[in-house]
């Protein structure tokens, strides 16, 4: 009774959605501030400038394919033990990656901040199924968009505020990504309640339900997904592009520095 209870005032408490908002605005804000100088923490590790771009694209591939291989495993582990305990190690482990990242020292060091930074990078779809927790099926829909709002707000945001920064400190948008996933771990501690239902939780963890190509197939095989996930991959793919990779181009071809590309990016 007391489980159904505190799941019940979770739902109906304003204190969660109003910690998503925060949350979620903070760790998009976050994810960030660092575009625009990733590619020149990079150049200070590569011994020839021509191999910047592919250095820039190894690093954010290999971040990309981490997360990619572990995202089933984050979920399931939220369906099993609750949204809540992702968040905070996802946020735990975007800032020690992070905090490494900006200290690097040479290009493995980079390598492998990207690595963790990939496999605890379940903040964002814990947040989302959070949002699916304590929404009833009738306002999903508005809370979902206004999350997607909050995102662009914390995309524009976010390059315009690394840019700035980086006017003192190449490194110090990194530390501050650190810092703010900090912030976002330590209020997730403190003032986000848990959303997952207990008798909503599974008891096991099945080997297939963390394949992430299983997944994939299974997904397509759905078809009121197949066209939304054909969709999304298409709106992702050239802002992935755009992401890694305009950074570099406006250094090559007009020597702009983060700053500009930070504004322009925002």
């Amino acid at each position: 009774m007391t489980s159904l209870n505190s799941s019940a005032s979770v739902r109906t408490s304003r204190r969660p959605w109003i910690m998503l908002v925060v949350l979620t605005l903070l760790t998009v804000i976050g994810m960030t501030v660092v575009l625009p100088v990733l590619p020149f923490v990079v150049l200070q590790y590569v011994s020839n400038e021509n191999d910047l771009a592919v250095w820039v694209g190894i690093l954010e591939a290999v971040n990309g394919l981490c997360a990619f291989l572990v995202a089933p495993f984050l979920g399931r582990l939220s369906d099993r033990f609750g949204r809540r305990p992702v968040i905070i190690v996802a946020a735990f482990g975007a800032a020690f990656a992070m905090t490494l990242f900006g200290i690097g020292g040479a290009i493995w060091v980079l390598l492998l901040a990207r690595v963790i930074q990939g496999l605890t990078a379940g903040d964002l779809p814990a947040l989302f199924a959070y949002l699916a927790d304590i929404t009833p099926p009738e306002q999903r829909a508005k809370r979902f968009g206004m999350l997607g709002a909050l995102s662009g707000i914390g995309t524009m945001i976010g390059p315009a505020l690394g840019g700035l920064l980086a006017a003192v400190s190449i490194q110090l948008p990194v530390f501050i990504t650190a810092g703010v996933s900090l912030t976002v771990a330590i209020l997730s501690i403190f003032l986000l309640p848990e959303s997952h239902r207990r008798e909503n939780r599974i008891t096991a963890i099945a080997l297939r339900d963390v394949q992430p190509f299983a997944v994939f197939t299974e997904a397509f095989g759905r078809k009121e997904l197949r066209g939304l996930l054909i969709g999304f991959g298409l709106l992702v793919l050239p802002f992935g592009f755009f992401v890694n990779n305009f950074t570099v181009m406006a250094y090559d071809s007009i020597q702009w520095g983060p700053t500009a590309v930070g504004l322009l990016t925002a």
